[in-house]
């Protein structure tokens, strides 16, 4: 297993994980999980459901591409599954209303649970 030959691998930490190639996993790791097969539409993605990106300095391993990229959430760890029950979607509350909206023009009901 040499984790620096695969597009998409944790970091030695657990805590983040690291988009080596962003073109090679938009081919083949992406459409395997999601419609979308644009990088920045995942990107989107994951920062809606609370990842950020993470600056690493050549000091701290060995260098990475130009467009390598770090994730992390402190809900999206490596052994650490239970965690993600904790994740949630961060909608704007515009989002929201636009779907409440659409929801209620198709004649469904709408049930608030919490506002941020």
């Amino acid at each position: 297993y040499e984790p620096d030959t695969y597009c998409m691998s944790w970091l030695p930490d657990g805590k983040s994980f690291l988009v080596r190639d962003p073109v090679a996993c938009t081919q083949t790791i992406i459409p395997l999980f999601f419609k979308q097969a644009k990088f920045t539409s995942i990107t989107r993605k994951l920062y809606r459901w609370g990842f950020h990106q993470v600056e690493r300095h050549d000091s701290e391993g060995p260098p990475l591409p130009p467009d390598a990229m770090i994730f992390a959430n402190e809900n999206f760890q490596r052994d650490a599954r239970h965690k993600i029950a904790n994740m949630k979607s961060m909608t704007t509350p515009n989002q929201r209303r636009k779907s409440e909206s659409t929801l209620k023009s198709e004649g469904g009901e709408v049930e608030r649970t919490s506002s941020p």
